[in-house]
């Protein structure tokens, strides 16, 4: 049953897309089972050749393998991944073709992957907004939130990717740039058409001009 339990918690795993960096101790712990005991589990999975061991950067870590056909039965599952915490304190004796390998008790590695995940989707957090929502209440503490509808329209045709293959870094910080952008457009056309006016504001000076051109070639000047 514990052989099941820990297949089957490396495979689970897999399938959220995070390597399984637990420790003898912790295994033991979830499962309410003496150290030992998930020592033995461990061989065992290997030995039947439901466990792989490799070496990584990080240390060791296992593989849960498909069963082939013919091969005992007992347990099921797909690949997964599971690691030594760097392998110190690792039986390495090999058994049926299959690197034996032990998870120690030290729980550094795990804490390391733990901060790697929670720093993703930090990063996941601050490149794309949750929904528009999100966007207009940003937009609207800064006091421009006619403009929400336009920034995300903008981000959100684009996949928020300032290029393809590179995603936005800081979509608030995106977000104060076309604030500031918009600002200085309406600026810039506030004062060209103001310089398009006379003294007055009433007659467009170059029309003044061309009309006393006219006047003056057609005799008609006073």
């Amino acid at each position: 049953m514990l052989e099941m339990l820990i297949y089957a918690d490396v495979w689970t795993m897999q399938q959220i897309g995070k390597p399984y960096y637990k420790s003898n101790g912790t295994v033991s712990r979830q499962f309410a089972h003496d150290r030992r005991s998930v020592i033995r589990a461990v061989r065992r999975l290997e030995s039947r050749g439901f466990l792989q061991s490799h070496q990584s950067e990080s240390g060791r870590y296992l593989e849960a393998l498909i069963p082939i056909a013919g091969s005992d039965t007992s347990v099921t599952g797909d690949t997964a991944v599971t690691s030594d915490t760097n392998g110190r304190g690792g039986d390495t004796s090999v058994t049926g073709g299959v690197t034996q390998m032990v998870v120690t008790s030290d729980t550094s590695v795990t804490q390391v992957e733990n901060k790697r995940e929670e720093e993703k989707k930090r990063k996941e957090r601050r490149a794309k907004p949750r929904d528009l929502d999100e966007v207009i209440r940003v937009f609207r503490e800064a006091g421009h939130e006619d403009l929400a509808l336009r920034f995300y329209d903008h981000w959100e045709s684009r996949g928020w990717k300032v290029q393809p293959g590179m995603r936005l870094s800081d979509w608030m910080a995106a977000a104060r740039n076309f604030i500031d952008n918009e600002k200085r457009s309406s600026e810039a056309r506030s004062n060209a058409s103001g310089s398009s006016t006379g003294s007055r504001g009433a007659v467009r000076w170059r029309d003044a001009v061309h009309e006393r051109i006219k006047r003056r070639y057609t005799g008609t000047e006073e």
